[in-house]
């Protein structure tokens, strides 16, 4: 009720919310979501006595960006799980950011705020106390499989329908391991592991796991190893800007109050000034004496990169016989992460180019690096890796691509190009 009067409450044909039997005049209406504190709108109602609440939201922009971070902390990571939800509440959001949480926990790896196992989802409010998650809850999920792709989508829509806004960023926290597994001997492939279910969203599984409606603007993988050409080709058409590392990251990941007070400060960033941010400020946390690496994809270019490395793979198939050892050696220098086969893609194009005396191959090596400086947007890095360029490739020795052939021929990056051809013919 308004001034006495009673309110009706109505949907047009097109779904927006219409709300009638308010007198004529400027208003301030807020909406309150169960207990928790209220978004404001000024109002203007007409003769008619109504006003769309859609088109009210739309006209005051209230909010620019949603952050939706997937916490799968049912492993061993829970501890850092919980600094990083402290880190957010330590930055007073407004009106034009939202950060909603859905985290999962595991039993017997920390204590903090009385050890509750299973999942909760948190919208992100400021509190000055370092050591105790404060936020108010805003459903009590329970045990759930953060590893199933079903969970991380039906979070993402939940968080999209309950938390509109123009921009939407995505924050995949977990374990990674590129497109393969944690170890040899268990040669799975993906994200986000699940240690109560013993699940995980597969490499080929993240497309449909990220599905979403307005697609997302830019999915972060606060996870070790992600930032690699064969991921960012499964997921080409899912963000417009893909951000992650190369390298294994410290456990404790993104500093989540460094980038997170500069997005407040600036809501009005652009997705690639956003993903900046979050590679800029890693860096900056963590400092230039490491081993952090982060970059920003422009998803447009990931095509023509995979274009141009298909062109390579074909030119060192015709010119391995005269070149077996030259092409080893390039492979064996190139710069490389915590698995010895992720190879940074522009060093080893770079190096081939050095050691190949052969024109084809040098228009190739060529070819490539031009495409991943156009798919690179942003890329820093710590002295521990001088020539870590943003994107990384899987170039494992001859005998090990036999042990994971099967399930590297399942990507699309593998049935696309030949790459697959020339890791298993390779010297």
């Amino acid at each position: 009720r308004v001034l006495g009067l009673p309110l009706t409450a109505t949907a047009d044909a097109r779904g927006h919310f219409v709300l009638g039997g308010i007198p004529a005049g400027a208003h301030t209406l807020t909406i309150a979501y169960g207990n928790l504190p209220g978004l404001s709108l000024p109002i203007t109602v007409t003769s008619n006595n109504t006003v769309n609440l859609n088109r009210a939201a739309d006209t005051v922009h209230q909010r620019r960006w949603t952050v939706l971070v997937y916490m799968n902390a049912d492993n061993d990571l829970e501890q850092f799980g919980m600094i990083n939800m402290n880190e957010m509440e330590a930055v007073a959001a407004g009106d034009a950011v939202s950060v909603v949480v859905q985290m999962d926990r595991a039993a017997g790896f920390d204590a903090t705020d009385g050890d509750w196992t299973g999942a909760k989802r948190f919208l992100i409010r400021y509190d000055d106390n370092v050591n105790t998650i404060t936020s108010p809850v805003l459903e009590e999920i329970g045990e759930i499989d953060m590893g199933d792709p079903a969970a991380l989508r039906e979070f993402i829509a939940w968080g999209q329908s309950t938390f509109p806004a123009e921009h939407y960023l995505l924050i995949i926290w977990n374990h990674g391991s590129g497109w393969r597994g944690r170890t040899s001997s268990a040669p799975t492939r993906g994200v986000s592991f699940d240690d109560s279910s013993g699940a995980f969203i597969r490499t080929v599984d993240l497309p449909g796991a990220v599905q979403a409606t307005p697609r997302l603007d830019v999915i972060a993988f606060d996870a070790s190893l992600m930032q690699m050409l064969e991921i960012a080709y499964q997921m080409r058409d899912s963000c417009d800007f893909l951000v992650g590392s190369e390298e294994s990251p410290p456990g404790h990941g993104y500093p989540y109050h460094y980038w997170l007070e500069r997005l407040v400060a600036r809501p009005t960033m652009t997705p690639r000034e956003l993903g900046d941010t979050l590679a800029t400020e890693m860096l900056r946390y963590y400092g230039t004496n490491s081993n952090i690496t982060q970059s920003v994809l422009d998803m447009r270019e990931v095509g023509g990169v995979a274009q141009a490395v298909d062109a390579l793979g074909q030119a060192l198939l015709a010119a391995a016989p005269a070149h077996s050892a030259a092409l080893t050696d390039a492979r064996d220098a190139a710069e490389h992460f915590a698995y010895i086969e992720y190879k940074d893609l522009y060093d080893y194009a770079a190096r081939i180019r050095a050691t190949v005396d052969d024109a084809q191959v040098r228009a190739a090596t060529d070819g490539v690096m031009a495409a991943v400086e156009r798919l690179v947007v942003t890329n820093v890095h710590g002295t521990q890796h001088p020539a870590a360029h943003g994107i990384s490739i899987y170039v494992p020795a001859p005998q090990d691509y036999a042990i994971s052939d099967t399930q590297y021929s399942a990507l699309d990056f593998a049935r696309d190009t030949v790459w697959d051809a020339w890791l298993a013919g390779q010297p």
